[in-house]
């Protein structure tokens, strides 16, 4: 199955501890730290130019490869930005998109892409952020200008921007997962990081996903960095049905043993997820991130789920699989287990603090902490 490659391939990355293969991967996690850090540099002496918008930009980012909790992160900065009265834009670089260039998703009123020409987290946010626009754009300084020309925001919401350093930020939120961590501390392609560990410096904020906080590795390494950090958990706000088959009330109706569908960069916490609701995960079908789904994909998810209760799946996963379960009769539908999404939201452990954190944008001299 194409999940067990995949995990097993990140499981490696993602270990504290370092054997063979990292060995003979740490020339190339030097050859790429070396470009990272040539480029950083540049950007610091003023070699690289930083672009500055009109308006406030807010990034929220991390250094790792995925999971780290980002689309359920941003949407919620954005809806409490939008909470506080600020005009807010959200801007993704629209990661395995069809389209290229800077592409509206959606304006206040209706979205105007769908998931392949937007990318599966653009969409989403769109769906979620209804009446906050959501555009994507690879180069983020010029889609910040179309957007300034068309949207006129107080605030851009920039989502996975922590690398675009040539855009300048007023906030710069870093996302670290607890339970991941920095993996074994080394680079791309023999661990999980996009760039040192230095540079977390760059952060003003630093989330970290789980109540639990950092582990000692990860607070030893992050200490001379000296970061205010906050903790925020995921929160199911929703369990429904998105086959045409199945009991709409979820919540009420839980099935005991489900399938767990998935294309993550880090499945792990979505599978704890689901047992925290009381499942019994009896299955797993797990893909790469971003991954495109078939009909030949849901035959094999339906075979894989015989005997079982349910399917449960990632709202990310659920914006690519609604079409292929359209297309189905009622009749085929009724032959297997119902669909059903969890829609995850994030809670911060000091909201006060963090909404202090947000409106600071607008009443520091320089708009920086």
């Amino acid at each position: 199955m194409e999940g067990d490659n995949r995990n097993g391939i990140e499981r490696i990355m993602r270990s504290e501890k370092k054997g063979v293969i990292h060995t003979l991967l740490s020339p190339l996690s030097a050859l790429y730290g070396a470009v990272v850090s040539t480029r950083s540099l540049l950007y610091k002496t003023g070699l690289y130019k930083i672009n500055r918008l009109p308006c406030k930009v807010i990034s929220i980012g991390n250094i790792t490869v995925g999971g780290s909790g980002k689309t359920p992160m941003t949407i919620f900065v954005a809806e409490r930005l939008t909470s506080f009265g600020f005009n807010v834009v959200v801007l993704s670089r629209g990661y395995g998109r069809s389209t290229t260039g800077t592409q509206v998703v959606s304006d206040t009123e209706s979205i105007l892409l769908d998931a392949k020409e937007a990318g599966d987290e653009p969409y989403l946010m769109a769906e979620r952020l209804s009446g906050i626009p959501v555009v994507v754009g690879e180069k983020r300084y010029e889609a910040g200008v179309e957007i300034m020309e068309l949207f006129n925001p107080d605030i851009l919401l920039l989502d996975d921007g922590f690398q675009h350093i040539s855009l300048a930020r007023d906030l710069n939120i870093l996302l670290i997962d607890s339970t991941t961590g920095f993996g074994s501390g080394l680079l791309l392609p023999t661990g999980i990081l996009r760039e040192p560990v230095g540079a977390a410096a760059r952060a003003d904020l630093v989330m970290v996903k789980g109540a639990a906080g950092l582990g000692p590795k990860v607070t030893e390494l992050m200490a001379p960095l000296n970061k205010e950090e906050i903790c925020f958990e995921y929160a199911i706000e929703d369990f429904t049905i998105i086959s045409k088959i199945g009991t709409a009330d979820a919540a009420a109706n839980q099935a005991a043993r489900v399938l767990a569908l998935a294309a993550l960069a880090n499945p792990g916490s979505f599978i704890s997820t689901i047992e925290s609701l009381g499942l019994e995960v009896g299955a797993k079908r797990l893909y790469r991130d971003h991954h495109g789904y078939t009909k030949e994909d849901l035959a094999e998810i339906y075979k894989t789920a015989e005997g079982l209760d349910a399917i449960v799946t990632t709202e990310k996963d659920a914006v690519k699989l609604k079409a292929l379960l359209n297309e189905e009769s009622k009749e085929a539908a009724e032959a297997h287990p119902p669909v059903y999404t969890l829609r995850i939201g994030a809670e911060v452990s000091d909201p006060e603090r963090f909404d202090y954190l947000l409106k600071s944008v607008f009443t520091t001299d320089n708009g920086t902490l």
